[in-house]
């Protein structure tokens, strides 16, 4: 799918699960002149085993003009307010 682009790529591959369908997932993509380098796979691993849930976030850490930020985004069921599923996925960004 982005075969031919020109983009620094922090994604979260999309799921099945019987108990809720499918999660399409999320992406980041930063154009590949930007300082922009994905979270590493074994923080993510250890948000999983400590939620006891598939993260439901897409993150990367941007540095611009000598400055850090992490830039996420997160996916959120809509119409159920804060449910168990919706506070684990804002715990899984907090931790």
């Amino acid at each position: 799918m982005f075969a031919d682009h020109n983009l620094h790529i922090a994604n979260n591959p999309g799921e099945c699960s019987s108990d809720s369908g499918i999660h399409g997932g999320e992406i980041i993509g930063i154009n590949n002149n930007l300082n922009f380098k994905s979270i590493d796979k074994r923080i993510i691993a250890r948000i999983e085993s400590e939620t006891g849930s598939h993260i439901r976030f897409a993150a990367g850490i941007m540095r611009f003009k000598g400055f850090s930020f992490l830039m996420l985004t997160n996916y959120l069921k809509c119409v159920v307010g804060m449910d168990g599923a919706n506070e684990c996925r804002m715990k899984q960004t907090a931790i």
